[in-house]
């Protein structure tokens, strides 16, 4: 368990390093243009899922990912793959917290993978070690 956790934890590390770009907007200092929609919003619910299981907690799971599901499906422009709304939907029939972690990783994947792929905040890593840490 200690080792699951360990894991879960790096996980999570490597998520917050990539995925919480979406709440910074560009500033003049590292002129790191704002994400679009859908692709803020969704990764707006993906940190609260996250948060929930670094708390150990599912709770709002199902709402948060049923909105990256929508989100992506409603994407006209077709920003990020189908296959997010896959991992969403069944991170969202998750029942319990080793399943929700389970069904956590792909979508995570994916999305670091997005953003990695569209050269998405390289300034931030600074300031979200330090959230990170705290």
């Amino acid at each position: 368990m200690k080792l699951f956790k360990q894991t879960t934890r790096l996980l999570a590390a490597a998520a917050l390093v990539a995925l919480p770009l979406a709440t910074f907007a560009a500033d003049e200092k590292n002129q790191e243009p704002a994400l679009m929609q859908p692709v803020k919003s969704v990764l707006d619910h993906y940190l609260t899922i996250q948060t929930e299981l670094a708390k150990d907690s599912i709770r709002g799971l199902d709402e948060h990912a049923n909105a990256i599901v929508k989100a992506v499906k409603g994407d006209e422009m077709k920003m990020l793959s189908p296959d997010v709304a896959k991992q969403a939907d069944t991170l969202a029939k998750a029942k319990d917290l080793k399943t929700a972690r389970e069904a956590f990783k792909p979508l995570s994947a994916s999305l670091v993978k997005y953003l990695a792929d569209n050269k998405a905040g390289k300034g931030f890593i600074t300031k979200l070690t330090v959230r990170w840490s705290r």
